[in-house]
């Protein structure tokens, strides 16, 4: 038996193991099943692999758990899609609901979450509501009627998942004037009271720039955070603190535990007690993934230690990421559900050796700090290169002052706010408070120095599989020989360069074109053999930094309006975009090319012009290569093209305008926002895609 254990190299975790098959089976079957290769071969070397070795130790258990959850991983995917997509509505309904605190308005705009949402009667999802604010009495807990298109949320657009709208359960999105909403009646629910009564106490208290901050630290909601604000916390590297997750449930474990120790309180009353307290702050803060990994751990520990159990660090994080996985399969693409986990994963696995080689050269309090702050920074690493792009070398030491000003002001806000909730006249409280998290704010300015702020470019999910396997390779759950942990650690840390040099490559950029839609207005981009693109706009710009992403592409030569001339390039658009080409001459600036209409204009290697009909612009017309491609705007009717028509067109565009459709005989493909009969491809059931060019072969393939 001892020399069995002296050569074993890990103990099998069945939760924490079947969570991380489950989690690699949901980030991947999107892309498996759309039939990209580099994901597929992936999955085949991770799991075969894992199976042959496995097979060749002789652990037959560990094979039955890992295969399991990952097949079910695979259609459980499939599961989540389905059940938070909604129905297509083409035409339009009529929708009532009821207005959440989930509400902003600004400059003139407003954005509010509907819930409890029927569409023709029946019962459905969430409903994102953008309207333009005029007389400004839409209010929380209205509850509203009115009509309108709805348009479905897609889960993934562009490559990017959708992580709010999954999250707040928003289903749909849909656009009106204030005066086109009919308010029926008022129905306020207990935890937006709750959340509406603390932020007036904090505002009232600490001021909107600091009170906006508290209700974050307290509810996780970050939308009242001036931009920035919110920006000096993301550069100086505690933004983590505006986000519930274990430093805040810790605090709060720690200080109902002494409570209910001087209260004498023990056993299952102890931990029911927690039970309720944490569920009830996760109920407030709205089930995030960060809340219900921090909490389940938290609860699992309590557990643990009220009936003398041996708490395992690895299982717990597998149970509470199995639990949220099996109720929210696609959380797994929430960058905030894998950055809760990678910080606790990045924290059992390399605090412990950091820690000891700190505290060489100091304090052993200051370097479990020190220890703790790095390795929740690394566990955080690849999660961060995917959403703010930056880090500051300056964090670690702001995480050292900020977070034990912090362990002392959370848990002095969370008690003021629950007097202050009961008896309001206590809100004199929350004004010290108020100058502790100005404190912070003064720490993070002086902290947030641009020039010790690096760029990091998103990496790739085999990179960041590679660089989780070094953490675990160099953690004491490898139970390696020091030799053989070594080589290793080395061999990992070769692997790991290699496919993060691979992943700083720019790949060329694929002849294609490229057809995106923001709401009902496509977007095309075209890239030739010669590695050069352009853009045809139809709308007012704001998708076009997510294509050039989505498309790889290095540079955009021009930008050709088309519906929407006045637009402001400088404001918008991706600065690499040297070109604006406008035919409108009222609504060209100094900055932009204005060109006539129906004449023929080179650029790039792309033959364009402006088609137009008896003096009325009825669309845009671009030669590349062996590609001809017409774009119609949106008014042009069946008399206006009926010369275009005629014509060989490899593509045509029609967007909404699905009358015309028919009159494209001789098109190869005619791509519209509606499927029917006329049209070879709708961007509305197909989403964002793009045709690869070969020769004279187009291969369809879905960009999102």
């Amino acid at each position: 038996m001892n020399e069995e254990k002296e050569h074993k190299l890990v103990h099998f975790r069945p939760l924490f193991y079947g969570f991380i098959a489950m989690l690699f089976a949901l980030l991947t079957t999107r892309f498996v099943f759309s039939g990209k290769i580099v994901y597929i071969v992936l999955d085949f070397v991770v799991v075969f692999g894992t199976t042959i070795f496995l097979l060749v130790k002789k652990k037959v258990v560990p094979i039955i758990v890992i295969v399991c959850f990952f097949a079910f991983g695979m259609g459980w995917y499939f599961v989540g899609l389905a059940t938070f997509e909604g129905r297509e509505y083409g035409s339009s309904v009529q929708i009532t609901g009821r207005v959440s605190d989930d509400l902003t308005t600004d400059n003139g705009r407003g954005v509010v979450t509907l819930k409890g949402v029927r569409i023709d009667g029946k019962r459905e999802k969430n409903i994102r509501l953008y309207y333009n604010v005029e007389s400004g009495t839409l209010a929380i807990g209205d509850l509203v009627k009115f009509n309108g298109q709805v348009k479905k949320v897609k889960a993934f657009e562009l490559g990017s998942f959708n992580s709010t709208c999954y999250r707040k359960r928003i289903a749909y999105t849909t656009a009106l004037k204030e005066s086109e909403i009919a308010i029926t009646g008022t129905k306020s629910v207990f935890a937006e009271r709750v959340r509406m009564k603390a932020k007036r106490l904090l505002f009232d208290s600490m001021g909107k720039e600091n009170g906006a901050v508290a209700y974050a630290v307290l509810f996780g909601d970050k939308n009242e955070i001036d931009g920035e604000v919110a920006s000096t916390y993301k550069t100086a590297g505690i933004v983590h603190i505006l986000t519930i997750s274990g430093l805040h449930i810790s605090f709060l474990i720690a200080l109902l535990g002494f409570v209910l120790k001087k209260c004498k309180v023990k056993g299952w009353i102890n931990f029911l007690i927690n039970l309720v307290f944490v569920g009830f702050y996760s109920y407030l803060c709205g089930f995030t993934p960060a809340v219900l990994r921090a909490g389940i751990m938290g609860l699992v520990l309590v557990y643990a230690q009220m009936f003398g159990k041996f708490y395992d660090r690895l299982n717990a994080l597998g149970f509470a990421g199995l639990l949220i996985l099996c109720a929210s399969p696609l959380s797994a693409h929430d960058v905030g559900f894998l950055m809760s986990f990678g910080s606790v994963f990045g924290i059992f696995a390399i605090m412990p050796q950091l820690s000891r080689l700190f505290a060489k050269i100091m304090n052993r309090y200051f370097a479990d700090g020190l220890a703790i702050t790095i390795s929740a920074q690394i566990g955080i690493l690849p999660f961060v290169s995917a959403i703010s792009g930056k880090i500051n070398f300056l964090s670690v030491f702001t995480n050292l002052i900020v977070v034990p000003i912090f362990s002392v002001l959370y848990p002095l806000l969370f008690v003021s706010m629950l007097f202050c909730l009961i008896m309001p006249f206590l809100k004199f409280m929350l004004t010290f408070c108020g100058w502790g998290f100005g404190l912070v704010y003064e720490i993070a300015k002086l902290m947030s120095v641009s020039a010790l702020t690096i760029n990091l470019k998103p990496i790739s999910i085999y990179v960041s599989v590679a660089f989780f396997v070094l953490l675990f390779a160099i953690s004491k759950f490898f139970m390696a020989k020091r030799k053989i942990k070594l080589v290793c650690c080395g061999v990992m840390i070769a692997i790991s360069s290699a496919l993060f040099g691979l992943n700083l490559t720019n790949l060329p950029a694929q002849a294609s074109v490229a057809v995106c839609y923001n709401g009902y207005i496509p977007t095309i981009l075209l890239t030739n053999n010669s590695k050069k693109s352009v853009i045809i706009d139809t709308s007012e710009g704001a998708f076009t930094n997510g294509v050039l992403m989505a498309n790889n592409v290095a540079k955009v030569s021009a930008l050709v309006c088309l519906n929407y001339q006045k637009i402001n390039t400088k404001n918008i658009y991706n600065t690499n975009i040297p070109l604006c080409i406008k035919t409108d001459s009222e609504a060209c600036t100094e900055d932009d090319v204005c060109q006539s209409v129906d004449t023929q204009y080179q650029l790039d290697g792309f033959m364009y012009k402006y088609v137009s009909h008896y003096g009325k612009l009825i669309g845009v017309e671009v030669q590349f290569d062996n590609t001809k491609v017409f774009v119609a705007k949106n008014n042009a009717t069946s008399t206006d093209i009926e010369d275009v028509a005629t014509q060989k067109y490899n593509f045509v565009v029609v967007g909404t305008n699905y009358k015309i459709a028919k009159d494209f005989t001789k098109a190869g493909s005619v791509i519209g926002y509606y499927q029917n009969e006329h049209t070879n491809c709708s961007y509305l059931k197909d989403g964002n895609f793009a045709y690869r060019i070969y020769g004279n072969k187009y291969i369809w393939g879905c960009l999102d």
